[in-house]
């Protein structure tokens, strides 16, 4: 499901992967630049997990890509693939509310 689209990307959330634990949701999602940056990647490929009730999300993995769609050579930096970020709070108005809207499930 394409949720953004904009002058420098285009963003999306497979709602075939959530998978639901308690409060919290997990899902893959994709951005795809439109023009490959500095480093030559067109695309990165992250598992983001929700914490539905607490109003945060964090990244658990990330993977950055060479073509759209997370496709061509892996251009990963090493260990970034299995470095879970820290929990963010969701600010609402902003893609990121928008995305833990749809996968948590919420309104406004």
């Amino acid at each position: 499901m394409s949720i953004e689209k904009n002058e420098q990307l285009e963003m999306f959330l497979d709602l075939d992967t959530v998978q639901k634990e308690a409060g919290n949701r997990r899902v893959w999602t994709l951005i795809n630049l439109l023009q490959k940056d500095r480093d030559g990647v067109s695309s990165l490929k992250g598992f983001v997990e929700y914490d539905c009730t607490g109003f945060r999300s964090r990244t658990l993995e990330e993977t950055w890509w060479s073509e759209q769609f997370a496709q061509g050579t892996d251009l990963t930096p090493p260990g970034r693939d299995k470095k879970a970020d820290r929990w963010t709070y969701v600010r609402p108005g902003t893609t990121g509310g928008a995305k833990f809207q749809i996968v948590c499930g919420t309104k406004d």
